[in-house]
C-alpha cells in the first residue's frame, strides 16, 4: 500500500491529508453475512453483444470508510449523509 500526503487549506487552515486509500481488487474482506465485492463481472460481451461490459460491485462496509453511517442507523435521518456534514467533521488534528 503507498501512502499519498497533500498538503491542502480549507478554511483558512493548512492541513496535511494522508491519504489510507487503496485499489478495489475485488478480494477484501467483508463483515459476516455482507455480499462479497466482485470485480469485472461480465455483463455483455464482445461476441453476443458487440461490446464487452463489466460491473464493479462494492458493499458499503467492504470499500470505504463508512462515516455516513447515521444513515443507515436511523430512520429519521435516511437523507442525511456524509455530504451534508461540514468538512470539520472529516479533517481535523490527529
Amino acid at each position: 500500500m503507498s501512502i499519498h500526503l497533500n498538503k491542502i487549506n480549507l478554511g483558512g487552515r493548512d492541513y496535511l491529508v494522508i491519504d489510507l486509500n487503496k485499489p478495489f481488487r475485488g478480494d477484501e474482506e467483508v463483515i459476516p453475512g455482507d455480499p462479497k465485492s466482485t470485480l469485472n463481472e461480465p455483463v455483455y460481451n464482445i461476441r453476443e453483444h458487440g461490446f464487452n461490459y463489466f460491473m464493479q460491485r462494492i458493499g458499503d462496509h467492504s470499500f470505504r470508510p463508512h462515516f455516513d453511517s447515521q444513515n443507515h442507523q436511523n430512520p429519521e435521518l435516511q437523507d442525511r449523509g456524509a455530504e451534508t456534514w461540514g468538512l470539520d467533521r472529516v479533517f481535523n488534528s490527529a
